[in-house]
Order: structure tokens, then sequence, then C-alpha cells
């Protein structure tokens, strides 16, 4: 079934410092992701910029620390689903003094998968890589798995995503970008029942963080119990934490999926002020 369009957030704030919260703190388990090769699917070409908030362009911002109150812009489905694929655009981010995701969350409540790419001060030089994540029903801390370093071959070019169920506890986890796939992995010993799709960026830190205009194109969802994947039709829900703050959103140029002029799965489009 379609997920449900719902105004509630309650599940996704305690998962909203997970990441790299859990990261920095020295509380999260992490390891590397298989390597292989394949070609991703290509968002359209990017048409107008997100409208940025009132933030005043080159102040500080207020993004909390590695650990607590984060900044986010998000495009929201609920629903029971086994999957999720999305194509993010890969642009030059910097984590600046905390780290900045472009990713895509596949979640039932307190437990998730996630996966995209993520600057973070403290890693690779503060330059992207691409990650993968989860928290799983009965673990004590997050599952944080790196990949490589993004690929000067990929840069303007689109990272597909899809994490979906191949068992009744597995999760299967790939990144494609330009020059290959980057993640190939499994999500194991995961009983959770996704009920919930998110796409969009997260920020932490005050200062020194970049993230151009990325778009998240070719939103799909994956039906119950082995069905097949259909591309979202209606908008979701959008939230920008806080509002107005550093992350701007906007359905790309009207590209929202409920528009029957939109490409399949609409175009959302994130950036951080200043950056856009």
């Amino acid at each position: 079934m379609v997920p449900a369009v719902s105004s509630s957030r309650t599940s996704r704030s305690p998962r909203a410092v997970s990441l790299i919260a859990l990261c920095l703190a020295g509380v999260v388990s992490t390891g590397s992701a298989e390597i292989a090769s394949a070609s991703p699917v290509l968002p359209p070409t990017p048409h107008s910029a997100p409208t940025a908030p009132s933030v005043t362009p080159g102040v500080a911002y207020s993004c909390g620390d590695v650990s607590v109150n984060h900044c986010y812009g998000i495009e929201d489905w609920l629903g029971a689903t086994d999957g999720v694929r999305t194509s993010i655009s890969v642009r030059g981010t910097t984590g600046g003094n905390g780290f900045v995701t472009n990713e895509t969350w596949l979640s039932q409540d307190r437990f998730w998968i996630e996966a995209g790419t993520i600057a973070v001060y403290s890693y690779n030089n503060g330059k992207p890589v691409y990650f993968w994540a989860d928290m799983r029903p009965g673990d004590s801390q997050l599952n944080l798995h790196y990949g490589p370093p993004v690929a000067a071959g990929d840069f303007g070019h689109a990272a597909a995503i899809d994490i979906h169920r191949t068992g009744a506890t597995t999760f299967s986890v790939t990144v494609s970008a330009q020059t290959g796939t980057k993640i190939n992995a499994s999500s194991t010993g995961n009983t959770m029942a996704p009920n919930e799709i998110q796409v969009g960026t997260e920020l932490a830190g005050t200062s020194g963080a970049s993230d151009p205009h990325t778009n998240f194109a070719d939103n799909q969802y994956k039906h119950l119990n082995g069905g097949g994947w259909n591309y979202q039709h209606s908008d979701g829900s959008t939230y920008v934490i806080p509002n107005p703050g550093p992350v701007a959103t906007a359905w790309d140029s009207g590209h929202n999926p409920s528009n029957p002029a939109s490409p399949p799965g609409g175009v959302f489009a994130t950036c951080i002020h200043g950056t856009c």
C-alpha cells in the first residue's frame, strides 16, 4: 500500500540524533561496506533552488553538538512498506565543525536503516564519504558503516540508494554512484516492520558546513510481502527543524509527486542556506 501521509513527527525525533551523534560519542560500532560495480539512476537536472528560510547568510547557525539538537530538512511518508529507493545528487559537502548528511531512512519507531553521504569533521578530512547504518530491535548501540570517499567522478551525478527486505529479518542496502556501487551490504537479524520513509538532510554543529542544492529524485516504496516497487504519488509531509533554520527545502520546480507533470516520484530538494 502507499505510505500514508501524516503530520505526526514524533517517531523521527528520537532518531534525529542517531547517526554521528552516537558515532562521535563513541557508542556505535563501525565497519566497512563491500564495494562492487553498478550504474545509478540519474535524477532530473536541478532547476530552482529551495527557498531558504530567513537566516542571514554567513552567520553561525545553531544545530547543537554531535549528540543533540540537530537541524533537518526532511520529506516524510508514513505507512507499512518493505523498502525505499531514492536517487541523491552528489555534491561537494563539508561538515564544518559538525557534520552534514544527505540520506534516506527506512524505519519503525526507534529502529531504522539509513544510507547516503556524510561529511563529518573528524573523518576523511571532513570530505564526504558514503555510509550506511542500522539500529535494530535488541541493539544497544547504532551500527555505523563507512563506505569509500566520494570519487571525483561522482560529483554532479547521482547516487541511487536502495534499502529493502530480502528475508524475514534481512534487508539489503546498496548505494550505487556514477563510478560504481559503493555499498553492497545487509542488515541482518533485523526484526523491525518498517512504517516510515524519509529523505533529506541532517546538520550538526555551529559553523562551517556547506551543502549545495541536493535533489532526492525517483522516490519509491516497496509493497509488503515481496511485492513490487511503486513511485511515491503523495507529497508526504515536509519538516524543517527548526523553522526558520539553516536547512532549506522545496519540491524542485514544483516537481512534487502529486503533480501529474512531475517526474515519477517527484524531486525533493534541500540545501544549507548560504551555500544554495
